[in-house]
């Protein structure tokens, strides 16, 4: 608000000044003529300092306003925004992979969409994505997801599948993107990074 009051005030003290010095050179070279109307010039100067300042004080109230306005904006979104967060993990019985995508965030999604991209060039990488990318959820969507919410899919065998992997072993990342909406109909985006290693455990 300092910095919003100085870059408000700036103009009025260059006025300021350069009258002051136009002014003050009047009164060196030419006393006598404006001594005479010495008070109401200052009377005028002071009044029209005074108005810019009623200016500064109704400016910076009105800024600190809308900047209270908009933290409440941003506090009330929070509340309704959610936050979904990905997961790839064997099922119990270690013969599936699962995915798991779960709303961490206070409010609900809706009309979530899932893409998926291998890291170039791993075959662990891109054969988990095509498995993947076979589940319902990512042709149609998921409906909606309410916080604390999370869907499960179960995608491919994990023995078959690791056996069309060099040395039999997961390695390499998945990048898992959600896109989706919230309750006031805004488009909220999320990334997470799923590391392939973790599932030779």
């Amino acid at each position: 608000m300092i910095q919003n009051l100085q870059r408000r005030a700036a103009p009025f003290l260059y006025v300021l000044v350069f009258f002051a010095g136009f002014f003050a050179a009047c009164l060196w070279f030419n006393p006598q003529a404006y001594l005479q109307n010495l008070a109401p010039t200052l009377a005028a100067v002071a009044l029209t300092a005074a108005a810019w300042v009623v200016y500064l004080a109704v400016s910076a109230k009105v800024s600190a306003r809308n900047e209270w306005l908009r933290r409440e904006k941003t506090v009330q979104r929070e509340k309704v925004h959610p936050v979904l967060h990905a997961s790839l993990h064997a099922s119990k019985n270690r013969e599936m992979l699962v995915l798991s995508v779960q709303n961490h965030g206070k409010g609900m999604a809706k009309h979530i969409r899932l893409s998926v991209l291998p890291l170039p060039g791993n075959a662990a990488s891109e054969a988990v994505v095509d498995a993947m990318a076979k589940l319902p959820a990512f042709s149609g969507g998921i409906d909606m997801l309410a916080s604390g919410e999370e869907f499960k899919g179960m995608f491919a065998d994990l023995n078959d599948l690791i056996l069309h992997i060099p040395h039999q072993e997961f390695s390499g990342i998945v990048r898992l993107k959600t896109d989706c909406e919230n309750a006031f109909g805004e488009l909220c985006s999320s990334e997470t990074v799923l590391e392939l290693s973790l599932l030779n455990r």
